[in-house]
């Protein structure tokens, strides 16, 4: 018979977490208590420490740090793309106006050499 799959939030595991660190109870002891898998206790307790230390850890971040870490880094990729797109865009429309301002110079260009015609024609 299969075990329904139960998923924890952050602040259960971060509290899991602190019981074994703070309290000095073993994994084993946590585990039975709350009725856990083992694999997956020490596997928070590793990513506490690794996000205690700095690091960022595997999977979701546990540490309020790290989750407010998580989610500027997120904020930055996101600006940094859009920043780009803007820039492209910039460069896209000065590409254009300055092709319309050439075609301009041009048009103009030849309106005073067919009005210059004309006049000399008429002048003669």
């Amino acid at each position: 018979m299969k075990r329904e799959r139960r998923s924890f939030d952050a602040a259960f595991k971060l509290q899991v977490v602190k019981m074994i660190q703070e309290q000095g109870l073993t994994v084993s002891q946590v585990c039975q208590e709350l009725k856990l898998g083992e694999t997956a206790v020490r596997r928070w307790v590793k990513q506490v420490q690794a996000e205690q230390s700095g690091q960022a850890g595997i999977g979701k971040p546990l540490t309020p740090d790290q989750q407010r870490i998580r989610q500027l880094e997120q904020e930055n990729r996101q600006l940094r793309s859009d920043n780009e797109l803007l820039k492209k865009a910039s460069a896209l429309y000065a590409l254009r106006v300055s092709l319309q301002g050439n075609c301009d110079d041009t048009s103009s260009d030849s309106t005073v050499d067919s009005r210059e015609g004309h006049d000399g024609a008429a002048g003669l």
